[in-house]
């Protein structure tokens, strides 16, 4: 067991054994012994450092037979799954004065202060450029844009994930960085984006197609759901006092 500290917290990095000595409480064994270490080094609180996929059911059953649970629920992302199989096309509609139209490398920088009005963070034209379009895979078709008055207001990105190096094996599709200006809210239009998502994850056989939100935002999770979503899974983040 090793833990990582930072003021009066610590986090987990490793907890392991070797599969050839598990079933014996020599994990258990080791974390009490850490935890004592950290309680007299003055640590009150320690918690996951990453987060536990829930269907890793032997981690989380260890952790919460360790006194441990999961902080702060309603803000854990979970991990939302579509059978592309079941979709149908659909052409995507837009309420007037507005259009969703594909993303292009001209215009990175607008949506760069786009999304960073929307999610709350900075970053610039470059990091959509290291992060995504050094991809091997990836394709400015599945990325979508909505714009009013000739400006940008919503957003919303598709991926088919391609086993390199060929590329002829699709691996599943993803969805993220979905949506819109809170002025342009209500009006159907992050519909609209999932919808030329879905299409093209369709027309590209991203076969399951994935995305990943968080409880609390509830009329994204109900818009999931209704385009045929079901959650398959949390990331959980674990903390003890």
């Amino acid at each position: 067991v090793i833990a990582t500290r930072d003021g009066e917290n610590a986090r987990w990095w490793r907890i392991a054994t070797p599969p050839e000595f598990r079933g014996r409480g020599l994990a258990s064994a080791c974390l009490s012994a850490a935890e004592d270490s950290l309680r007299a080094a003055g640590i009150v609180a320690a918690s996951t450092a990453d987060t536990v996929d829930s269907r890793w059911e032997p981690a989380c059953a260890f952790l919460e037979a360790s006194g441990y649970s999961v902080h702060d629920p309603g803000h854990q992302s979970i991990i939302m799954r579509l059978d592309i199989g079941l979709w149908t096309e659909r052409p995507v509609q837009a309420p007037d004065g507005y259009a969703v139209v594909n993303l292009s490398e001209d215009d990175l920088e607008e949506w760069s202060v786009c999304k960073n009005t929307i999610f709350g963070w900075s970053s610039e034209a470059q990091w959509f450029r290291d992060r995504f379009m050094s991809r091997h895979d990836f394709d400015f078709a599945g990325w979508h844009v909505v714009k009013h008055g000739g400006r940008m207001v919503g957003m919303a990105g598709a991926q088919v994930i391609r086993e390199e190096p060929s590329g002829s094996r699709v691996l599943g599709g993803i969805i993220e960085y979905v949506g819109v200006l809170e002025e342009h809210r209500r009006k159907g239009l992050a519909e609209a984006l999932m919808i030329a998502c879905l299409n093209f994850c369709k027309r590209n056989q991203g076969q399951p197609t994935e995305l990943i939100t968080q409880p609390f935002r509830i009329p994204a999770v109900r818009l999931y759901e209704k385009l045929g979503f079901v959650t398959v899974a949390e990331w959980r983040r674990y903390m003890k006092r």
